[in-house]
């Protein structure tokens, strides 16, 4: 019965970003596709939080600290553009405090909390982890990036991410994942690995169609 449900879960999330991929690729539904991201990113973040056990406090603890500070970061990234370069934020992803959406901080602990379960399902030591997460979140961010820009998420004044953000994105990545191991905290989730390398083909694929059609 669980591997049932851990497959019937697994292919849920694969179904849901091929259709978001067609509702993209397709010019007369993207825009409804777009305008949907908020509540598709919270509903896919709170579907693996449903099913993973054990829910610990010191899951708690890291998943609220990592979102206040992905959101503090994200605020002074915008605010002085020496973290991450100059950018700043469109509509798409919702609801703004200090120019930054609400949902950004949210975001940064749903992917730490994949990045680390990816991390964590290969026998390594705890410094190897958190490099491994580090890793995975840049790796991340760079398929991002495209998709990001070309639906209006955010925009950069030099058009494309500097290389600082790349870096920016592998220190935070690595602080937040330490303090998820200095926590203790275990996360064993086959579907936050597949959430997590869904998304990155989602973007790349959905980029790739979207340039096809255009041409």
């Amino acid at each position: 019965m669980k591997q049932f449900k851990r497959i019937f879960n697994s292919g849920f999330i694969i179904a849901f970003y091929v259709i978001g991929l067609l509702g993209f690729a397709i010019p007369y539904t993207r825009g409804f596709f777009i305008s949907i991201t908020p509540v598709s990113l919270v509903f896919v973040f709170f579907l693996i939080l449903f099913v993973h056990r054990p829910f610990s406090l010191n899951l708690i603890i890291a998943l609220v600290v990592t979102a206040l500070a992905g959101f503090a970061v994200e605020v002074a990234g915008v605010d002085s553009g020496r973290l991450f370069g100059q950018y700043h934020y469109g509509e798409v992803l919702g609801p703004k405090l200090l120019n930054t959406p609400l949902l950004i901080g949210f975001n940064w602990a749903m992917l730490i909390f994949c990045a680390l379960a990816i991390a964590q399902s290969i026998k390594a030591p705890p410094l190897i982890q958190v490099l491994l997460v580090a890793l995975l979140m840049t790796g991340y961010d760079l398929a991002l990036e495209p998709f990001a820009i070309k639906t209006s998420m955010w925009s950069w004044s030099t058009g494309i991410p500097p290389v600082k953000n790349y870096i920016a994105w592998f220190v935070i990545s690595l602080i937040l994942a330490a303090l998820w191991i200095t926590l203790r905290v275990k996360v064993k989730s086959n579907l936050a690995v597949v959430l997590f390398f869904s998304q990155i083909m989602f973007f790349i694929l959905s980029v790739l169609l979207i340039n096809l059609i255009q041409l």
